[in-house]
């Protein structure tokens, strides 16, 4: 199972947001029976769990069998568990300069979804992009393959290499676009969460 973290506020980032990735990190072992209720291992995890980073920059748990991932837009919050690398990515869909940017970064058929669904085709690639390189943890500009067919179609199954990863949209607001990417091309059951 794959839960998705909501929260809605005001947040810390870096170290000092760890605390809000902590408890819903605990949340979730709890959720899948990883810790049971009664035995302490809630309490560590929101006090004392250690989150380390990756080179290019991927937060983990060194102790924990669970991945995870971040997203935040202006003040939205959200985190991905599940038990495979994943990636998942939040924007609010805000005029930019959505044209030139995806004329220098899109593939081709990328930039056919551009042109057939506008500002909001631009965000869709955006976190399909965002969430891909999240969950591959080689970064935005690791030159990944696109999200998109060459006739803009969005793909729901993108190879990494060997490895085949799983992509959705994820409906929230209709301001909002989020994607998450999964690796493996099994769709998994995803819970979406309010963390208050």
């Amino acid at each position: 199972m794959i839960r998705i973290y909501l929260y809605e506020g005001s947040f810390d980032r870096g170290e000092e947001g760890y605390p809000l990735i902590r408890r819903a990190a605990a949340d979730h072992c709890l959720a899948e029976g990883i810790i049971a209720e009664n035995d302490g291992a809630y309490e560590d995890i929101v006090n004392n769990e250690d989150i380390k980073v990756y080179e290019k920059g991927k937060p983990y748990f060194p102790s924990l069998p669970v991945h995870f991932s971040l997203s935040h837009s202006r003040q939205m919050w959200m985190c991905a568990f599940g038990p495979r690398p994943l990636g998942i990515d939040i924007q609010q869909v805000t005029d930019c300069r959505w044209e030139s940017i995806s004329r220098r970064f899109y593939t081709e058929g990328e930039q056919h979804q551009v042109a057939m669904g506008g500002i909001e085709g631009f965000f869709d690639v955006w976190v399909r992009k965002e969430a891909l390189a999240k969950a591959t943890g080689e970064g935005l500009f690791g030159g990944l393959p696109g999200t998109a067919g060459p006739e803009g179609e969005l793909l729901p199954l993108i190879g990494v290499g060997d490895t085949l990863y799983r992509m959705q949209g994820i409906e929230l607001l209709p301001d909002l676009r989020c994607a998450l990417c999964t690796e493996g091309e099994e769709e998994e059951e995803t819970e979406v969460r309010l963390l208050t």
